[in-house]
């Protein structure tokens, strides 16, 4: 059994940036359980909801 992994973005109004890479890390392949945090700091873009997609 694989170990657990955590990924942890930290991000302040990086929209377009985050996107890429949420979209790059859902690509990759691991064979254990992966959890993605995204840590918005109060962003004034829509940093916030296109990480909720």
């Amino acid at each position: 059994m694989r170990p657990r992994i955590a990924v942890i973005v930290p991000i302040c109004d990086g929209a377009v940036p985050t996107d890429l890479m949420l979209a790059n890390i859902a690509e990759q392949v691991y064979p254990g359980e992966v959890e993605v945090i995204v840590a918005d700091s109060a962003s004034s873009d829509c940093t916030a909801e296109g990480a909720e997609r």
